[in-house]
Parts: structure tokens; C-alpha cells; sequence
């Protein structure tokens, strides 16, 4: 099972019907995630990244009702976005399903870090929206992915000065996973 921590804004727009107690917060093997939203352009985006790697995924025009359907169009997107990062191919066998198993929400953790880390990627998102004047379609969408995720960022565990590509980190993620499961 895999967990992810919400921020209290987007709390508060899906409800707390579908959360968890902290105190169950379950132990997954690839790692948690955490969620937040934000409009832009009268459409709210859902951003979500991946603790220990931080690679970010982010759902343009993300809308309450999509919560219902949230675990699939989870899959489904982090795949194409892990397509398009060339972090497994297109013909790959990684059952995504297996990998991040189900999907918990949980109050945020206050993960001071991952927060300040997903917060710089909302502002780069931002500044890239405006600047190459992108639309919301699915490939400009793939395009801003793809720049959050060639962005460095501190690494969580290390030196002061370690810096961490969260593509390699996540093609590094799934290596070892898709090695352990053989």
C-alpha cells in the first residue's frame, strides 16, 4: 500500500471521508508520495511527488469527482510519465499495480523538506506555464513533467551540498525493485 500525505488545501477539497488515521499509515516498498493542488488559469492542478526520489507528476485540470477514479488515472499517468522520462520503455512488463499497490490518503506529515522541494516545483510550473505559453493539453502536460524532473533538487540523505536527479533517482528506484522481484 502506498500512502499519500495531502496538504491541508487539498484536504479540504476532497474531504477527509477518504482518509486514514496517521496511525495506519502502511510501510510500502517504493516509497510514499505527497499531494497538493493549485489553480492556474481557472484549472486546478493536482501535484504529487514522490518522497525518496522526488520526482513529480502533475494532473492538469484536475477536478473532485476524479478522486473517485484517482488509483487508475494514478497508473496510468505515472506510466506515461515514466515513458517519456525514458525511464522504462514502451513495451516494458512492470506492473505499475504491483509496484505502488493501493492507494491510502493520509493527513499531511509535515515533511518539511519534500513540502519545500514540491513547493519549488510549483513555482517552477509557474514560471514555465507562463513563459512558453503552454496550454493543458496531455503533450504539453508530458513537456512540463519532463522539465520539473531535470530539475536537481538537495538530496533527502547526504551532504550539504548533494544534489539529486529525480529521474535517475526513480530509474535507480525501479531498477532495484524489478531486481528484487525477479
Amino acid at each position: 500500500m502506498t500512502s499519500i500525505y495531502c496538504s491541508n488545501k487539498l484536504e479540504k477539497l476532497i474531504g477527509t471521508a477518504l482518509f486514514e488515521s496517521n496511525d495506519e499509515s502502511y510501510e510500502s516498498d517504493f516509497g510514499d508520495w505527497f499531494a497538493h493542488y493549485k489553480s492556474f488559469r481557472r484549472k486546478k492542478c493536482l501535484f504529487l511527488i514522490h518522497v525518496p526520489t522526488y520526482y513529480t507528476i502533475v494532473f492538469a485540470d484536475f477536478k473532485k469527482k476524479d478522486i473517485v477514479n484517482l488509483q487508475n488515472d494514478f497508473y496510468q499517468l505515472l506510466e506515461s510519465r515514466l515513458i517519456n522520462d525514458l525511464i522504462i520503455k514502451s513495451n516494458h512488463n512492470l506492473d505499475l499495480g504491483k509496484l505502488i499497490g493501493g492507494i491510502n490518503f493520509h493527513k499531511s506529515n509535515n515533511d518539511k523538506k519534500t513540502i519545500a522541494t514540491l513547493n519549488q516545483r510549483i513555482y517552477d510550473f509557474e514560471i514555465h506555464l507562463d513563459w512558453h505559453n503552454l496550454s493543458f493539453e496531455e503533450k504539453d502536460m508530458l513537456y512540463m513533467n519532463a522539465l520539473l524532473n531535470k530539475s536537481l533538487s538537495k538530496s533527502r540523505y547526504g551532504k550539504r551540498n548533494d544534489y539529486i536527479n529525480p529521474v535517475t533517482e526513480m530509474k535507480e528506484k525501479i531498477k532495484n525493485y524489478t531486481q528484487q522481484n525477479k
